[in-house]
Parts: C-alpha cells; sequence; structure tokens
C-alpha cells in the first residue's frame, strides 16, 4: 500500500548507496536518479517541487480553469501576434507572461475550490503557447499572403483558410511526442523559455517556511526577479522612445562605417542576456564563432566575389540569403550525424545485448532485470506519458489530414503533399535541436530547406514549392512550442500527457481564432 513503511532489500539499498531512488507504489518498476543537476528538486519546499508521482496521488492538471485561462491568454496574444507578425515576420510564445496572468488569476484573486497549483500553471501556459503561435505555424504570417503574391494570385476563401489551418495545425504536435525522449531526457538540452518559464513557476507558487532560511531565500529570489525585470523593462521602454539606443552603430562612431554596413551593431536587449545566461557559455560562444564567421569572413567573400551582389540584408542575392544556405548545411549535417550515431549506438547495444543475453543464466537475467537505467531518468508513471500508439495514429491521420486536405484545394497531386509532409518531419526534427539549444527556432530557415530539397523533387512547381515551405514550418513551430512547454513540465514533474492534450486544445480552438484574427 502507498505510503506504508516496509524493509528495504539489499537491491534497493545499493541503489539509493549509488545515487538512486526508488519511486514505490503502484508503479514499482519506475526508477529515477537523484543528483544536484538543474533538474533536481530544489532546496526549498515548494509547492513545485518533483514529487515521487503514483497513480494514486496524481491530480488533476488541465482542468476547466487552467484550459480557460490558458484560452484566454492564448487567444489575446494570438490577435497581437498576427498584427506583429504580419509586419515584422516574428511572434512570441508568451510562456512566461501566460505563467504570470495565470498565477495573478487563480492564485492571487482565487475562487471557489482547490488552490491553483504550479501543475495547472503548467498546463495553462501550455495552452496558451498553442493557441498564441498559431499566425506562424498556420502560414498566416508569410505563406498565405505569399500565395496571393503569386501571378495568378491563389486566395483562399474563409472556409478555405479554415481547412488550411486545420491541415497544418496537429502533425508537429504528434511529432514532438517521440522527441521528447532524446532531447529532453538524453541529451538534456536547455530549452532556455522552457527552463525560465519552470524556474519562474517554481518560485510563483513557492511556500516559504518562515521559521527555515528558504524564507529568506524566496525573499532573495523575489527580489533578483523584480530588480531584473525593472532594468529589462527601462531599457526596452528607452529603446522604444530613442530608437538610436536600440541599435548602436559603434562602427560609425569609431570612423569604421563598413562594419555598420555589414550589420555589426549592438542592439542592448537584457532579454538576450538573459538567454546567454540560461544557455551557457558553451552554445553562446559557438553562436558568436558563426556570427564572426558569417558576418566577418564568408559574407564579405561572396559580397567580393560577385556570389551575392545584391543588398547585404538580401535574401534573394544578397549575402544573408548565401550564407543562409552555409548555416542551414552545417545544423542538417550535425543534426543528422547526432541522429545516426545514436540510432547506431541504440542498435549495437541491442545486438550486443541479445547475444549475451542467450547465455546467461536465470539468476544472473533477474539481476540485470532489476538494474536501473541511469541514462534515462523518466520519473513519470506511465499514466501521465503519452503511449506511443497515440502520437503513432495521430501523427498518421494528422498527414493523412494534411495531403487530402491540401491537394484538391491547391490542385497538387498527392505524392507531392505527401513528399512535402515527410520532409517537413525531418527539417523538423533538426528545428527543435537548435531550439534546444539556443532557444531560437530556425523556422524560416528549415522552410526554405525544405522548398530547396522539393524543387529538386518537383522542378517548376511553384505553389507546390511554397506548400513544402508551409508544412515545413508547421511542423517546426508546433513541435518546438510543445517540446519548450515539456521541458517547463519535465524540471517541475508535470504530466506530459496533459500537456498533450492542452497543445491539441489550444491549437483546435487556434483555427478558428487565427482565421478570425487574419
Amino acid at each position: 500500500m502507498f505510503g506504508e513503511v516496509r524493509p528495504r532489500n539489499k537491491l534497493e539499498l545499493k541503489m539509493e548507496q549509488n545515487g538512486y531512488r526508488m519511486f514505490m507504489g503502484s508503479h514499482p518498476h519506475v526508477i529515477g536518479r537523484h543528483d544536484s543537476s538543474d533538474e533536481a528538486t530544489p532546496s526549498c519546499a515548494t509547492e513545485s517541487s518533483k514529487p515521487t508521482f503514483t497513480d494514486k496521488d496524481a491530480k488533476p492538471q488541465l482542468t476547466a480553469r487552467a484550459a480557460f485561462g490558458g484560452l484566454l491568454v492564448g487567444t489575446l496574444l494570438c490577435f497581437t501576434n498576427m498584427h506583429f507578425g504580419l509586419q515584422t515576420g516574428w511572434v512570441t510564445m508568451g510562456s512566461i507572461q501566460a505563467a504570470v496572468v495565470g498565477f495573478i488569476m487563480f492564485r492571487l484573486c482565487p475562487g471557489p475550490g482547490k488552490p491553483f497549483g504550479p501543475h495547472e500553471n503548467v498546463a495553462l501556459q501550455t495552452v496558451s503557447v498553442a493557441t498564441a503561435t498559431m499566425p506562424l505555424a498556420g502560414g498566416f504570417v508569410g505563406i498565405v499572403p505569399a500565395l496571393g503574391l503569386l501571378e495568378p494570385a491563389v486566395k483562399l476563401s474563409l472556409w478555405q483558410r479554415f481547412i488550411w489551418c486545420a491541415a497544418l495545425t496537429y502533425f508537429g504536435v504528434f511529432l514532438a511526442v517521440p522527441l521528447r525522449r532524446q532531447t529532453i531526457l538524453v541529451e538534456k538540452l536547455p530549452f532556455p523559455s522552457g527552463t525560465a518559464t519552470a524556474r519562474l513557476i517554481e518560485l510563483l507558487h513557492a511556500r516559504p517556511d518562515a521559521a527555515t532560511d528558504c524564507s529568506e531565500d524566496w525573499r532573495a529570489r523575489w527580489r533578483c526577479l523584480l530588480w531584473a525585470l525593472a532594468a529589462s523593462f527601462l531599457l526596452a521602454l528607452a529603446g522604444f522612445f530613442l530608437p538610436a539606443l536600440a541599435n548602436l552603430k559603434i562602427g560609425s562612431w569609431v570612423g569604421l562605417p563598413t562594419l555598420t554596413a555589414w550589420h555589426w551593431t549592438l542592439r542592448p536587449s537584457l532579454a538576450y542576456v538573459g538567454q546567454g545566461m540560461i544557455m551557457g557559455p558553451r552554445p553562446a560562444i559557438s553562436m558568436l564563432g558563426g556570427a564572426v564567421t558569417a558576418w566577418a569572413f564568408l559574407g564579405p567573400l561572396a559580397k567580393s566575389k560577385g556570389w551575392a551582389p545584391g543588398a547585404v540584408t538580401a535574401w534573394e542575392g544578397g549575402a544573408q540569403g548565401w550564407v543562409l544556405w552555409v548555416a542551414v548545411g552545417l545544423m542538417l549535417a550535425e543534426s543528422l550525424s547526432s541522429l545516426a550515431v545514436t540510432s547506431c549506438d541504440q542498435l549495437i547495444s541491442n545486438l550486443r545485448s541479445t547475444s549475451r543475453w542467450s547465455k546467461v543464466s536465470s539468476v544472473r537475467k533477474l539481476e540485470m532485470e532489476s538494474r536501473p537505467k541511469p541514462e534515462i531518468a523518466e520519473a513519470l508513471p506511465t499514466s501521465q506519458l503519452v503511449p506511443d500508439w497515440w502520437w503513432c495514429g495521430g501523427l498518421i491521420g494528422a498527414s493523412t489530414l494534411a495531403v487530402f486536405a491540401i491537394s484538391p484545394m491547391l490542385s497538387m497531386p498527392h505524392w507531392q503533399t505527401a513528399m512535402a509532409v515527410a520532409l517537413s518531419c525531418l527539417v523538423a526534427v533538426l528545428a527543435v535541436r537548435a531550439l534546444g539549444q539556443t532557444d531560437l527556432n530556425p523556422v524560416s530557415g528549415v522552410g526554405k530547406l525544405s522548398q530547396v530539397m522539393f524543387a529538386l523533387l518537383a522542378p517548376g512547381q511553384v505553389v507546390a514549392n511554397i506548400v513544402a515551405g508551409a508544412l515545413a514550418e508547421a511542423g517546426a513551430m508546433q513541435a518546438g512550442d510543445l517540446l519548450q512547454g515539456l521541458k517547463t513540465g519535465h524540471i517541475l514533474g508535470a504530466s506530459a500527457r496533459a500537456q498533450f492534450f492542452g497543445q491539441l486544445l489550444g491549437a483546435s480552438v487556434s483555427v478558428f481564432v487565427t482565421v478570425a484574427a487574419y
């Protein structure tokens, strides 16, 4: 029975000495490693500290108020993203904003029922992000306007926009589920925004004990948060009213206008400083090296050789467009090589295990089966994970929907749309890895990569080429959004299944919200 004190056997004592903890209850074989990493249980007692989960003590996380709050905040952000996205091409996830607004709505202004907990807040921000980012995932920021610029123009009616948005909505969500294991559990990619959201939720829902040192630690965290918030707000406000502060042309000041022409300027944004703090020095130094290589060597070289005769920032004929292909090639090679190495390592391990298994005695087999697997620190019970047949069936169904909805709408052969979906899944893996490492989702880059690959399969098909880019962007955006949320849930011990349902709910509602906003 759960909670019963029972004697521990030798195997469990040995495991605890080595740093492992058995999570007993209705799932007696779930084993997790207890360490001092950034995902370990915090020293202060908080509601969001990682608990030992069982089916018996699990509480509802995707509640009605969490869904309502997420849809409300996400709808407001969706309209905002549509407005600014059509102007700049950028949208914001708004996960931190959603967590703060949800806390204010349901914790500081409580209603009847149980207190609003951190796991509900995780579900709320998941729903909000899924609702807010659909303008870009659904192609309304770039793809739909691009179709209208063709000769002859391809204009979608109101009902066609609904069908188009629904067709691009779901397969990225299902694709993110199997990527969780590799990116979050095995490689432990930082996903800076997801990590920051988790730490914020942890701080918001903390319950300090005045009789312990945790109370002072809790106050210190709040002071750091508020001072950082005030500094970033004031700097951003100053840049808004004084545009010169938002883009410091240091090269021109020291008599080197060529540096300014090649965009070697300084943007004093504390938001990027915060991202660098979470990412750590290794990826940040790598990104700095890439910027120097591209904009101090490759770009000027391409310009001088006549390979990129256009404007520096032009995507067509400019240095920025030329450098893009080098960057995408590097990212794709790293992603594919990492995937190949991981797959080969797993295959070799399985073959060795199979070969040795037949030579092991029954007693030895029992001992080997009871050994922990520290490389996969999964603390969630099966009831809070997404079953394999769910995401497999969902991915097939969502892909089928995309093929049979888009093909007749745009008079495309079904095989072309199916191939575009397959390519989108491939490049989405590339995008989420980049997102996990740098907090930047290269949606536009992978869309162009998919278009280039599709141009080799269907040359001269302009509409089909644009659709390939749209599907790639949709898959990368939806998968990246859910994995950011799953990183937040992983740190706080929230249910991955509840977040999966929350993503589907927010994306489904956002089909109607996004079309209305457009």
